[in-house]
């Protein structure tokens, strides 16, 4: 397997992960500390959680997609079988 066949693998499984948590850590945040009395405040919350959620995802994920790539080309240039001084 070549190095890009790895990151087109690595990038969506760690972002699944990292987004996954995210939204985990999101959902806990908002249930210990916003009330959610009545029908419109659960629409609203629920809404509101799922937008912060989306977005903390996607700046994770261009991190993580860049670290990933860094990590390829390190280990591309690092054992590489002719490497360049």
């Amino acid at each position: 397997m070549d190095g890009t066949t790895v990151t087109k693998i690595a990038k969506p499984v760690v972002g699944f992960a990292v987004g996954a948590g995210i939204g985990q850590i999101v959902r806990g945040i908002v249930a210990d500390s916003v009330p959610t009395d009545n029908a419109y405040q659960k629409v609203t919350v629920y809404a509101g959680q799922t937008v912060v959620s989306m977005a903390a995802s996607d700046v994770a994920r261009l991190y993580t997609d860049a670290k990933i790539d860094a990590l390829a080309a390190w280990i591309s240039k690092t054992f590489a079988k002719n490497p360049k001084q």
